[in-house]
C-alpha cells in the first residue's frame, strides 16, 4: 500500500484526543480509550487507532504483575462503534510515549 492511497480523517465520528468509555468485562469499568490516529485504508474503511487505560491483566513480566495499558490497537470504525459508551472527554493530549504514528 502506498503512501498516497491512506489518508487521515479529521472529520469522522472519532476524532484525535478523544476519550472514550465502552463497554468491559466486569471488573473494568473504569477502563477508557483514547483516539490516537483516524485514517481512511482503501480496503478496509476508516481505521480509528486508540490507547486503552485502565483494565487490569494479570502479568507476571509487569513491574505490579498486572498490564494496565496497551499502547496501540487499530480498529475499524465499525468495531469501535459497537463498543463506545459515552465520549468522556475532547482535546486530551496524546501519551508523550506515542510516537508511532508518523506514517
Amino acid at each position: 500500500m502506498t503512501e498516497e492511497t491512506v489518508r487521515d480523517v479529521e472529520d469522522g465520528k472519532y476524532r484525535v484526543g478523544e476519550v472514550w468509555n465502552y463497554k468491559t468485562r466486569p471488573g473494568d469499568e473504569g477502563s477508557t480509550f483514547t483516539v490516537l490516529k483516524v485514517e481512511s485504508r482503501p480496503g478496509f474503511g476508516v481505521i480509528v487507532h486508540i490507547s486503552v487505560e485502565g483494565f487490569r491483566v494479570p502479568n507476571p513480566r509487569a513491574p505490579n504483575g498486572v498490564h494496565e495499558r496497551i499502547r496501540h490497537m487499530p480498529f475499524t470504525e465499525d468495531a469501535i462503534d459497537s463498543s463506545v459508551t459515552t465520549r468522556a472527554a475532547v482535546g486530551t493530549p496524546l501519551p508523550a510515549d506515542i510516537d508511532a504514528y508518523e506514517n
